[in-house]
């Protein structure tokens, strides 16, 4: 069993400021970064972790020393033994999580934009709550029981503040929360989206969910997801596009002009006799005119064309009329 005292070179009477004192002195003389033994001083750090908390050294001291020891680790005839019942729990519960949807436009999703906009948090107002002085804010208070040569060790939650380690009294007027203890945080938040977003793109702040009302509870985070409203007649893949739009079968043979909307209000025009007969099982494509992303990569934009045929039966004059057309251009 290691011998705290020796470690720390001073004897079992020793204050709170002699082993405050020698710990200083050893840790500077011992530190890795000096050139000192790793493990050593990590035995001075966990000597003085024990020493310096009067509930760890009187446990220590029952273990080790027998409750009346000398400080050279030299126990007394009969046994003695320590036992610790922790009835209180260590368990931090997390908060609840904020969830805020962005909803943005395919425009936006071109450009790119910054959302700025307000979050609501729940707090514990600090102006009416103050610590607890039977726990001294540690929310658990520790027994010591003696039987004999047994010593238990109970650790409890604190019943004056309820295992909170703060307390407020009922009959309190504070106009900072209306009475209530609790307060509504208005916290301003902004998010530069870049372009190409994709659906669903999440940002989390820790902590910026709801905040804890007592030493056991840790903050919620904040869940920022982004939501795309398709106003466009566009199809998204990545950071291509897909445009559908109908011909007819005259024009699936001669050509149309083609209006195609764009971004930021803008549109450009095509005709489709550039792609020769229309196979309405093929997609045509036209570069760089997708979306962009942050890195300025553009996707492309294809076209699908959906043909409506007519119908309608040919008659044999319509019928002599087509093949004489189709032979004199070799279709």
């Amino acid at each position: 069993m290691k011998n705290y005292y020796s470690i720390l070179e001073i004897d079992k009477n020793a204050s709170e400021e002699d082993i405050k004192r020698s710990y200083r002195k050893l840790a500077m003389e011992h530190h890795p970064d000096k050139g000192g033994d790793k493990n050593l001083f990590q035995e001075i750090q966990e000597a003085y972790e024990t020493l310096s908390d009067p509930n760890k050294k009187q446990q220590y001291d029952h273990r080790n020393l027998g409750g009346n020891g000398n400080g050279n680790g030299i126990p007394f005839n009969f046994p003695f033994f320590s036992f610790n019942f922790n009835n209180s729990s260590n368990k931090k519960f997390k908060r609840e999580n904020h969830i805020h949807n962005i909803n943005i436009s395919m425009n936006d999703v071109y450009n790119g934009l910054t959302k700025t906009f307000k979050i609501s948090k729940n707090s514990k107002c600090l102006k009416c709550h103050q610590i607890c002085e039977l726990c001294n804010g540690d929310g658990n208070i520790t027994k010591h029981i003696r039987l004999g040569p047994i010593t238990q060790i109970i650790n409890e939650k604190c019943l004056q503040c309820n295992g909170y380690g703060q307390t407020r009294s009922n009959n309190i007027n504070c106009n900072n929360c209306n009475s209530s203890g609790i307060i509504s945080i208005q916290q301003l938040v902004e998010i530069n989206i870049p372009r190409g977003v994709e659906e669903n793109k999440t940002y989390v702040f820790e902590s910026w969910g709801e905040q804890p009302l007592n030493k056991n509870e840790l903050p919620g985070d904040l869940f920022v997801i982004v939501k795309i409203n398709n106003d466009t007649p566009f199809e998204r893949r990545g950071l291509d596009l897909i445009y559908k739009t109908k011909l007819s079968l005259r024009e699936l043979i001669i050509g149309k002009n083609i209006t195609i909307p764009h971004f930021n209000g803008s549109s450009f025009d095509i005709h489709t006799r550039g792609f020769g007969i229309i196979n309405p099982n093929k997609q045509y494509t036209i570069f760089n005119k997708g979306l962009r992303d942050i890195s300025n990569n553009q996707g492309n934009l294809h076209l699908h064309f959906v043909i409506d045929f007519p119908n309608r039966n040919l008659n044999q004059e319509e019928i002599d009329i087509l093949t004489n057309a189709f032979n004199k251009i070799n279709l």
